[in-house]
């Protein structure tokens, strides 16, 4: 498996997924310096699991699936490869770089509470700003498999376009009692218990608008990670078999 990871993953060499995967952090973390300095940890964390890891997965899983296409799958069909290993390892390769890009939002947001010389209007520890990145990771990757498929089935632009219209309803349920049925607001929801912050951006404070005690209630953790941690494993199984008929005619 190794070598079919290290395989899909050259290909993305010296490409604009690659490119995305620490520029779109890096956007984030400049906005926030210019824009809000005095709630740049707040922003980083709240921009990111709200626009950014959406741009990141839509147009980075799209961009990885046309790889192969503008090649005409030369370098799939051609070579005696097992097509389920080929597509897990794409996925794969996408979680590297989500990984990657959260982490880099955790670093800066933990430098930011003793390099940066400006008061911050939060302090979110180093473990909950780790357990953030983490829960981020894991609460997205189920959607890697999905995004491939779509990209490849109805396209770019349109796939972006769904997603980000997601997006906007996730950050609204996210705070409702119906959160657990939109696998898409688990991230945003699960980021109230942990780093304390709304999807509005606010504090999770009784003052901040849409804030309600129960958004403190830990227990979200463990129904977010565990039922997105199912979706993966079959979206992904799903995915591959689709994949294998496929691209094996």
């Amino acid at each position: 498996m190794y070598k079919y990871f290290k395989s899909e993953n050259l290909k993305t060499k010296r490409t604009f997924i690659n490119k995305m995967t620490y520029l779109a952090p890096i956007i984030i973390i400049v906005l926030s310096i210019f824009l809000c300095v005095d709630y740049f940890q707040v922003d980083i964390y709240n921009w990111w699991y709200t626009t950014g890891i959406t741009a990141v997965l839509s147009i980075g899983c799209c961009l990885l699936v046309r790889i192969d296409v503008l090649k005409k799958n030369r370098a799939v069909l051609g070579l005696p490869v097992d097509l389920k290993k080929v597509w897990m390892s794409k996925i794969l390769v996408e979680i590297k770089n989500l990984a990657a890009a959260c982490f880099i939002i955790f670093l800066f947001g933990q430098l930011s509470r003793t390099l940066l010389p400006f008061k911050s209007a939060s302090d979110i520890p180093l473990l909950s700003g780790f357990a953030s990145a983490v829960i981020m990771i894991i609460t997205t990757m189920w959607q890697i498999p999905v995004l491939m498929f779509a990209g490849k089935k109805i396209g770019m632009f349109p796939t972006i376009l769904i997603s980000f219209a997601l997006d906007v309803v996730s950050i609204i349920i996210a705070v409702k009692k119906t959160w657990c049925f939109l696998p898409t607001s688990y991230t945003a929801r699960l980021m109230c218990p942990v780093i304390k912050i709304l999807p509005n951006g606010l504090l999770a404070v009784p003052e901040s608008a849409t804030f309600s005690q129960e958004l403190l209630n830990k227990d979200a953790i463990f129904l977010g990670i565990t039922v997105s941690i199912i979706l993966f494993v079959l979206f992904s199984f799903l995915t591959a078999k689709w994949y294998e008929n496929q691209e094996a005619r």
